[in-house]
């Protein structure tokens, strides 16, 4: 069953962990339908533009719907991974997604507030959840590579400032953390001072 990503959060939130998977092709949107429903447990189907231009967003909506239907006892989210505002807009404007990223992190912080803000207010007039990032994550995601010498951390006087002007949902914010395809080297680390 789809749900409202903000609902899955609000659900889990002090409770447990909520499994967020980008998927590319059919059959790792059955692995993951598969694996949610032996489980038990809700999760979020995320795509991202590259997956979007690969498969076709289309082809992707499609293949979601199908394994929801083959799984019908599953709890789910729709959401667009690290999008820019065209793919957002298609996303929202597809009426399938239950949330999007605004990625605007690589921008100085007033033009990542300005582009942030305007992805909030058309994605909540279709009930939308937004996702914002503020701080550069290292490591590789789809087409953009932060090498680990340029990451940065969040400035957390930045934080409350940052939601409080653009209205977003949820924030991902870099505490020293890599993700997507990424090498174990160099020195920086979680800051646990944060």
């Amino acid at each position: 069953m789809l749900i409202s990503t903000k609902k899955l959060y609000k659900k889990c939130y002090g409770s447990y962990a909520i499994s967020a998977v980008n998927v590319f092709n059919m059959e790792q949107v059955l692995g993951l339908f598969a694996a949610a429903d032996y489980c038990g447990a809700p999760f979020i189907v995320q795509t991202t533009p590259v997956a979007r231009n690969y498969a076709n967003a289309v082809m992707l909506l499609n293949m979601i719907e199908a394994a929801s239907k083959i799984y019908p006892n599953t709890v789910y989210a729709i959401h667009l991974d690290h999008g820019v505002e065209n793919h957002i807009f298609d996303a929202i404007e597809s009426k399938h997604y239950t949330s999007v990223m605004i990625d605007a992190s690589h921008d100085d912080f007033d033009t990542n507030v300005a582009r942030t803000k305007k992805v909030v207010e058309y994605a909540h007039k279709s009930g939308v959840s937004v996702e914002a990032e503020l701080g550069v994550l290292s490591g590789v995601e789809d087409d953009i590579t932060i090498e680990e010498k340029y990451a940065k951390y969040t400035n957390p006087d930045h934080v409350v400032k940052f939601v409080a002007l653009t209205n977003c949902d949820s924030l991902a914010i870099a505490v020293g953390t890599s993700h997507g395809a990424y090498k174990f080297s160099g020195e920086q680390g979680l800051d646990r001072k944060s």
